[in-house]
């Protein structure tokens, strides 16, 4: 029974929120809805522009990227090896 009852309640809240437009509609009877739907929000940018300097034209950002991960990729190996180095030089 009670779910019976939650299925009824469950199409009235369908059958509330439902719309139904008549099969013989003419085009003059629809209107154009003038309110506003969905305002456009203009937001301003974000970047900050700035001259190019020298410095960044020299920059090889591939180069960088690809340093970067060697550098992540070794970098427990690297870690190793200097306090491998360190406990030898305390003895």
């Amino acid at each position: 029974v009670e779910a019976l009852q939650a299925n009824v309640e469950r199409l009235n809240a369908y059958k509330s929120k439902l719309v139904v437009f008549p099969k013989s509609g003419k085009a003059e009877e629809a209107t154009q809805f003038q309110g506003v739907f969905m305002p456009v929000e203009k937001v301003a940018p974000k970047v900050e522009f700035m001259a190019v300097s020298e410095e960044m034209k020299k920059h090889n950002a591939f180069m960088g990227l690809r340093q970067a991960r060697c550098d992540a990729r070794n970098f427990g190996k690297r870690a190793k090896r200097a306090a491998e180095k360190a406990a030898e030089a305390q003895e």
